[in-house]
């Protein structure tokens, strides 16, 4: 009987381990075996991750603050923290970013290979006060890695004059020469307008094209394949996201089964496979999509946490890497999950 007792429970554990992750996550997934670390922890707020890879290392990106909101807390003691790995394992705090009276939130990467200011940098809204979505004292900053592995203190840079709050760039990137990104503006409490900013630098940015979309567009991520066609992917409030080939009238654009996707986040594989990921009905979520059939190939769930979402994407040879944040009962984790590309 001892023995019967001992091997049920044995098949047990064997049936829970097989059903979560290494760090004891469950997940979905179609893609193969996740491999995931938890690259900080803390007591504060730890949000709104980007990953990136430059010159033989990873590199990742967050904010910690007392709190998710502007507050008065978070104005006093709200961070950027950058961090770097060679092997996408072992991560080390590289540097920590601070600048009283404003509150750094959505940092993102932005890699110029050529022209004539090349580098690594970081773009991020800086908040000052937040009263009502229609009422924001705010700026774009960018931040720079020297040659010598320091960061720069946060350069406020200017984007085209709409009248009302000023322009959110969320996620900018560099192709063939130019920058584009999708910036968004919020001037009610219920209605945002999304435009698609280029130009030759951050500061000479203009708009191309003023989006007309209902359902409170906000956040948004435009990105080119390599035969150079742009796609975008951008969250709305109240109504499902959008996602598309961004030289394509709007109307042509997908509707994903997703309201609010939380940093929403691609990366083209394809002429029309991209990777999708973000929040996705309150968890962190990886898709294969297939535009022309507007269908999902391939998903991967990461987390369950009561808090979560802001994923970056890297490729690195047949290897994807996924950072994001997880919030369970006032503990974050910023968590780097790789599985392999099939």
């Amino acid at each position: 009987m001892k023995r019967c007792i001992k091997n049920v429970m044995f098949l047990a554990i064997a049936i829970c381990l097989l059903l979560r992750t290494t760090n004891g996550r469950a997940q979905d997934s179609t893609f193969g075996k996740v491999s995931t670390v938890i690259a900080y922890s803390s007591d504060q707020h730890c949000a709104f991750t980007d990953l990136t890879y430059y010159k033989g290392y990873f590199y990742l990106v967050f904010r910690e603050a007392p709190v998710h909101v502007v507050s008065p807390e978070a104005l006093k003691n709200s961070y950027l923290v950058i961090m770097k790995s060679k092997n996408g394992n072992s991560w080390k705090v590289q540097q920590k970013i601070h600048n009283e009276g404003t509150d750094f939130r959505d940092p993102k990467f932005l890699i110029i290979p050529t022209g004539s200011k090349p580098g690594l940098f970081i773009t991020t809204f800086g908040m000052k006060s937040y009263k009502s979505p229609s009422s924001i004292d705010a700026d774009n900053y960018y931040i720079s890695l020297d040659a010598s592995g320091k960061w720069s203190s946060p350069i406020k840079f200017n984007l085209p004059d709409v009248k009302g709050n000023r322009l959110w760039l969320w996620r900018p990137t560099y192709y063939n020469g130019k920058y584009y990104g999708l910036a968004y503006q919020f001037y009610t409490d219920s209605k945002s307008k999304i435009f698609l900013l280029s130009g030759t630098s951050l500061n000479n940015m203009n708009i191309e094209k003023n989006y007309d979309l209902p359902d409170i567009p906000t956040e948004g991520t435009i990105k080119f394949n390599n035969k150079g066609n742009p796609f975008v992917i951008i969250r709305r409030e109240t109504g499902p996201s959008l996602i598309g080939a961004g030289d394509s009238d709007t109307s042509a654009w997908k509707e994903l089964p997703i309201k609010g996707i939380g940093g929403p986040n691609i990366l083209p594989e394809g002429q029309d496979t991209l990777l999708v990921a973000g929040r996705i009905d309150g968890q962190t979520k990886v898709w294969l999509y297939d535009l022309d059939k507007n269908k999902k190939l391939k998903s991967i769930t990461l987390t369950d946490a009561q808090e979560t979402g802001y994923p970056g994407i890297v490729q690195r040879a047949n290897r994807y890497y996924i950072s994001y944040y997880a919030i369970n009962n006032g503990k974050s984790e910023i968590r780097v999950a790789n599985f392999k590309k099939k």
